[in-house]
């Protein structure tokens, strides 16, 4: 009897004990595990990059009604935010008790945000973390970014709507706050001051060659070009410019049979899983398609750093 007297203490007393770790535990560490299917209860890891970026408080104020469960969706799913940022506050407001208010400050949906980082804000009338993910970044980046299209040279449409244009690249732009311009040597000489990016989008016409040398002085100056080509254009009068980033446009069309596990047919569809680390690749997680590809050699060793990839997935 005394015995099981002396066991049962033992148990009641580490009970006691472990109950008080975890309320230790708890008190100095915290960690959030999301078991969801997808991990639905958390933010992606581009969103937490994002975060990563910004510096101090992020505030934000939800002008959603008391009635109803608005409110409570709005504080659930902001705390994904702030689990990962815990200097990220949301405060509600009622914006039924000052509609002169609201219509000053541009509220018209209930439930609208307005996020406040650094004197600056965004506003915001859908909850979703895309829409709230990009308008985090445009505050962390602060200033305008401009990417300039070049024009007039038979290139991709930058709004177009076809299958070959850039009208869906222009709306993802936009929606990271990046403006979107156009480019033509015809109307300018040289590439506009503050611009971030220039996008040559595969030209069916020669190149002026001042227009050449406002890209390569642009690039000498530490701009950014995205340049895309496919095998059906000739040299329309790039090669200085290919020259200068050490490359050359082999010809011919880059096969790759690995497709096939996709149900591919045609092997000059080449399909890409993983890329290299790189900013430029960092956070692409979907399978890409690229139909006919052109083939790059390095010619020469200078300062640019080239990254090469293969198809199916295999790095080379």
């Amino acid at each position: 009897m005394r015995a099981w007297r002396l066991d049962g203490w033992l148990l009641a007393l580490g009970l006691l004990l472990g109950a008080g770790a975890i309320g230790y535990l708890t008190t100095r560490h915290n960690h959030i595990s999301d078991w969801t299917a997808g991990g639905r209860a958390s933010v992606s890891a581009e969103t937490r990059a994002i975060l990563d970026q910004l510096r101090g408080p992020v505030d934000i104020v939800s002008y959603a009604s008391p009635q109803g469960d608005l409110r409570q969706t709005i504080a659930t799913f902001i705390a994904r935010y702030t689990a990962v940022k815990p200097d990220l506050r949301l405060r509600f407001v009622d914006p039924t008790l000052d509609p002169a208010a609201m219509r000053e400050l541009g509220v018209t949906v209930d439930g609208a945000l307005i996020v406040h980082y650094r004197g600056r804000e965004q506003h915001l009338d859908e909850l979703s973390e895309r829409s709230l993910s990009n308008a985090l970044e445009r505050l962390a980046r602060g200033g305008e970014r401009i990417v300039a299209f070049v024009t007039g040279d038979g290139e991709r449409q930058a709004d177009g709507k076809a299958n070959a244009d850039m009208g869906m690249f222009i709306g993802q732009l936009e929606s990271r706050g990046v403006r979107a311009v156009p480019l033509n040597f015809s109307q300018v000489t040289a590439v506009p001051e503050h611009t971030d990016l220039v996008v040559l989008a595969s030209p069916s016409a020669p190149l002026a060659p001042g227009a050449v040398q406002a890209l390569l002085d642009y690039l000498a100056t530490g701009g950014n070009l995205l340049w895309l080509t496919e095998p059906s254009n000739e040299d329309l009068g790039l090669q200085p410019l290919a020259a200068a980033l050490s490359v050359q446009v082999l010809p011919g069309v880059l096969v790759d049979g690995g497709g096939s596990a996709l149900g591919l047919k045609d092997p000059r569809v080449i399909t890409v899983g993983q890329y290299p680390l790189h900013p430029v690749t960092a956070g692409f997680r979907l399978t890409t398609l690229f139909p006919q590809v052109s083939a790059l050699a390095r010619v020469n060793q200078t300062a640019w750093a080239a990254w090469r990839f293969c198809g199916s997935g295999r790095k080379g």
